[in-house]
């Protein structure tokens, strides 16, 4: 790999490294990152057809925001509304309720926002796929977010039972279930990204060719690769920041969210099996 390749390389990761933390920047680089999938397609219609296979992403999005939004509208018409719809002892339908459930603009903005990035990383990572399985993988994002969120509500209950003092709400746990499916999704093709990135180093061609070959293929390798880096390193050494350890925070539905998701989709991806060979085999000879 060429000397300056290395730095670019390595000044990618430590961007894709602040994009976690940092808030402002998290919102640039989601419109950036779609503009530059936008950009370098022919036509609008060519960039539309590309999505048509995520359409249940979109409708997973679209379910997030039209819930939380109502939800949010309501409660701030009349806020004590919220005691009846959080997780309690006594309020065992908050299992499905509090997962939509805010009442601070800052909680329901960081939501929001990690939901959208969460589904815009799943859609870049996938956009070389056929659209077969660009369907495939889009269902599975599209129910495990959802039974991620309800899951770790599910498995939380009991606690609230053994203590009574305990409630919760927020969608944290269905945002973290969506990161974890990313992760899991990033991993299981990470072996095909990285021969497409090391493929793309060793090319010597340069030119408009090769910007418009790193905007199609490379791009969303190196974001694959990256987002399981950056995921890898907080889990590994900055756990606390990862799972947004602070007063009044729920970790368990952040925690168990991001394993529902993470392990759902390894599972569902295991079961099936030869259709996962299949796609291996099919992005290998698209990069």
């Amino acid at each position: 790999m060429p000397l300056p390749g290395v730095f670019l390389f390595f000044v990618f990761l430590k961007i894709m490294l602040q994009l976690l933390t940092d808030h402002m920047f998290r919102i640039q680089y989601f419109f950036l990152s779609f503009a530059s999938q936008l950009f370098h397609m022919p036509n609008t219609a060519g960039f539309l057809r590309r999505l048509a296979g995520f359409r249940l992403v979109l409708l997973a999005l679209v379910i997030f925001l039209v819930l939380n939004g109502a939800l949010f509208a309501l409660l701030s018409l009349y806020p004590p509304l919220l005691e009846w719809l959080w997780l309690s002892a006594d309020r065992p339908w908050g299992i499905l309720t509090s997962a939509f459930s805010h009442v601070d603009p800052e909680h329901i903005l960081s939501n929001v926002e990690g939901f959208l990035l969460a589904a815009a990383f799943f859609i870049l990572i996938n956009v070389n796929n056929p659209p077969r399985v660009k369907r495939r993988l889009s269902r599975k994002f599209f129910l495990l977010s959802f039974l991620a969120g309800i899951g770790a509500n599910l498995l939380e209950y009991p606690f609230a039972l053994a203590n009574p003092e305990i409630s919760s709400f927020g969608a944290s746990g269905i945002v973290y279930g969506a990161l974890g499916i990313v992760f899991a999704n990033a991993l299981q093709q990470l072996p095909v990204h990285l021969r497409v990135i090391r493929k793309w180093f060793g090319t010597k061609k340069g030119g408009i060719s090769r910007l418009n070959k790193w905007l199609r293929e490379v791009f969303p390798s190196l974001l694959a690769f990256s987002y399981a880096l950056s995921i890898l390193l907080m889990v590994f050494f900055d756990i606390s920041g990862f799972l947004n350890v602070a007063p009044e925070v729920d970790i368990f539905a952040h925690g168990v969210g991001f394993l529902i998701g993470f392990l759902g989709f390894t599972v569902w991806q295991l079961l099936e099996g030869e259709p996962g060979k299949r796609q291996r085999r099919r992005l290998r000879r698209g990069s």
